[in-house]
């Protein structure tokens, strides 16, 4: 069963055979030629990456407006909200949230939104980093120290990967990475990519 673009489902008769094509990894097709890597099914399959969690300390929140839907609030300005310290909600230099996202190294330092009638900088700084990607340094693009050869290998990869532009250029993880190598899973189908089992 397809579960997504090049991306299969397949059942197999027992564990055992399963272990045995998965000991394997990478499959050559007689008949076609095509390259199939397998792995175990578990529901990352098909997932663009590990979402990373860390610890942030938020500053500058108004002492009157801090409650747990405001921080969730303010912390979902740079990421997803997973949990507030109630022990620091009413800590007059900062407040601790947990926050998941796909870069760490990405969380802005400051933001500017409304919160109430009022204008005001929430000051972000990371404390403690709880889960981090491990593909994520894999996947990225190394760039050419030449401008000019920089602005061609950007424009080649943008062309090469649809939807690339969507997400973080740098991770790959907006569209299809232009360093795994993919090869045709069918003779007819026409569609490129890696299957999961």
């Amino acid at each position: 069963m397809q579960i997504g673009p090049g991306t299969f489902v397949v059942r197999f008769p027992n564990p055992r055979a399963v272990a045995q094509i998965c000991y394997v990894g990478k499959i050559t097709l007689k008949t076609s030629g095509a390259v199939i890597h397998v792995t175990k099914w578990s529901s990352a399959v098909g997932a663009k990456g590990v979402m990373e969690i860390a610890w942030v300390k938020i500053s500058n929140i108004p002492l009157d407006k801090r409650s747990n839907r405001n921080l969730a609030y303010v912390a979902s300005l740079v990421d997803v909200p997973l949990e507030v310290d109630a022990a620091t909600l009413h800590r007059p230099a900062s407040v601790g949230v947990r926050i998941g996202c796909r870069n760490v190294e990405e969380i802005p330092a400051v933001a500017e939104p409304v919160l109430g009638d009022h204008f005001y900088d929430f000051f972000y700084e990371v404390d403690q980093i709880l889960v981090r990607d491990p593909n994520r340094e894999k996947k990225v693009v190394q760039a050419s120290s030449n401008p000019r050869e920089k602005n061609m290998e950007m424009k080649n990869s943008l062309l090469s990967t649809p939807g690339a532009n969507l997400g973080s250029f740098s991770t790959g993880l907006g569209g299809k990475s232009p360093c795994i190598p993919r090869g045709k899973i069918g003779p007819y189908s026409g569609v490129t990519g890696e299957c999961g089992i």
